[in-house]
């Protein structure tokens, strides 16, 4: 956030997982991907990385989702190859989105400080 110059009213909403459609947000979204290798600007989306992400390395070790369950198969419907032609930002925020909605507490989970 503070590399992007987040406003402070923005970093509010992101803690409330509400992210706003604009800019901003869709550059911050793209940041926090990269740095977590979720996405890459050239190649998209690694649904692999994702799926291990939100189950965590409890539940599946590096390299082993399981591409059969349902999670795999949302997070597979959330991605595409950018046939839009959007810049960078707009396409993780695209497919971020997509993913927060349609699983809020696994991404909720898999954020959560481990004790």
């Amino acid at each position: 956030a503070t590399e992007l110059k987040v406003p402070a009213e923005h970093i509010e909403q992101f803690r409330k997982w509400q992210f706003p459609n604009d800019a901003v947000t869709q550059c911050y979204l793209k940041c926090v991907f990269e740095k977590f290798g979720l996405f890459d600007a050239e190649t998209g989306f690694n649904v692999e990385h994702i799926h291990q992400q939100l189950q965590g390395a409890e539940v599946a070790p590096p390299g082993d989702a399981d591409h059969d369950d349902v999670v795999h198969d949302k997070i597979a419907a959330c991605v595409d190859t950018n046939e839009q032609g959007s810049n960078a930002c707009e396409w993780a925020y695209r497919g971020g989105v997509c993913f927060i909605k349609e699983n809020l507490q696994l991404v909720k989970h898999s954020v959560k400080p481990q004790a």
